[in-house]
């Protein structure tokens, strides 16, 4: 049968090409109950972390990043969706840390022109691995922005997935 937007079984093919794109820019280790996140995102070092040329390598990432983004956000909805037949963002909001700015830079990445909110995307450059970070700034006012490393959102992908059930961690020995 073709894949049918209403099925929930085929939301399967979805979660793996996700699981697929985070793979490529990220290493995700599950050792029950931590996940951790490591950037795999290689950088030029031999231009200085500042420079012109190693800001446009990392720019180049940033449609990676939205997609990615999109992708993970549109899966968490739809699974709602069709498993309850409703999706309440409010509930996530108020029990995992991060799931405003999630939904936020989600809103963001759809409708830029938008006014409501400001997020400023930032390059961290960690020296001594090479490897670039994305961090999210998001800025209410002047006294009450929230900080969010990319990876962060890569963590509450994987709490929410495993929240609704739709992945379940085994003891490495039960494989």
């Amino acid at each position: 049968m073709v894949y049918d937007l209403l099925r929930l079984g085929d939301l399967e093919h979805d979660l793996r090409y996700i699981f697929q794109k985070i793979e490529l820019m990220y290493d995700v280790k599950i050792t029950p109950p931590t996940i951790t996140v490591r950037s795999l995102m290689k950088g030029d070092m031999e231009n200085f972390w500042a420079s012109n040329e190693n800001t446009a390598e990392f720019n180049h990432l940033i449609p990676s990043f939205k997609s990615l983004h999109r992708d993970m956000y549109s899966f968490i909805e739809s699974l709602c969706r069709l498993r309850d037949g409703s999706y309440d963002y409010l509930a996530f909001e108020n029990r995992f840390e991060y799931y405003k700015q999630f939904r936020e830079l989600n809103n963001k990445f759809k409708h830029p022109e938008k006014k409501s909110i400001q997020v400023v995307l930032t390059k961290v450059v960690m020296i001594f691995d090479s490897t670039f970070e994305l961090y999210c700034n998001f800025i209410y006012d002047r006294t009450d922005n929230i900080y969010v490393p990319y990876s962060g959102f890569i963590i509450l992908f994987y709490d929410l997935l495993l929240h609704l059930k739709a992945i379940e961690l085994r003891p490495e020995h039960e494989e």
